[in-house]
């Protein structure tokens, strides 16, 4: 799968989550892969910016937050990749 095939299907998958659970907070668990490309989307970058080959590190049970506001249609990048929790 390209990197924009998973935009696709990942972008998609959180646009419907922010709708139907609108004022709720999500917990995803995922695969680097796809964090990446939350990550690049929620900065609208391109889905290859944080590509593996970038140097953006994401350790395992790393901790990423975006907070999407309804009322801009926007996301908001927290946290990437704290791991404070492992310390």
């Amino acid at each position: 799968e390209s990197y924009w095939d998973l935009h696709e299907r990942v972008t998609a998958c959180m646009e419907k989550l922010v709708d139907k659970h609108r004022n709720e907070v999500i917990s995803l668990v995922s695969h680097g892969g796809c964090v990446r490309v939350m990550l690049a989307h929620a900065m609208s970058l391109p889905p290859t910016t944080f590509s593996f080959v970038s140097g953006l590190t994401l350790d395992n049970t790393g901790l990423s937050i975006l907070q999407y506001h309804h009322e801009t249609k926007h996301w908001q990048v927290r946290t990437i990749n704290s791991i404070c929790h492992l310390l």
